[in-house]
């Protein structure tokens, strides 16, 4: 017999933003996971590498078959393509599940004093 084990499906496993100027945020992009294991699946933690943040309705556990949704920004502090990632660490097998991130990052425009 086999053992009971929670499983992680992810909407995607990869997020593209529109071209963001440096300093500003961007609208946020949906992550949804869901738990399709005979298991509770507990998450040990959410981590964001690069010029992006997440905040998440995702607690320390999600039921069988339950899902949460992670939002995704993207804020450059630097005109040039950017990449990040998100590692989801959970108890489900493959863990960390990683959801890769790019954005581009244009340089901020600063008005011309009028002239004389």
């Amino acid at each position: 017999t086999g053992v009971a084990a929670p499983a992680v499906s992810l909407s995607t496993t990869s997020l593209t933003f529109p071209d963001q100027t440096m300093g500003t945020t961007s609208a946020a992009q949906n992550v949804k996971v869901t738990n399709t294991g005979q298991a509770v699946l507990n998450i040990t933690g959410i981590n964001v590498t690069g010029d992006f943040a997440a905040s998440s309705t995702c607690g320390l556990e999600i039921a069988v078959e339950a899902s949460c949704t992670i939002a995704v920004t993207f804020k450059p502090k630097s005109s040039r393509t950017k990449v990040g990632a998100i590692a989801l660490t959970d108890n489900a097998p493959g863990s960390p599940h990683m959801i890769s991130l790019t954005g581009v990052g244009l340089a901020t425009t600063v008005p011309l004093p009028p002239p004389p």
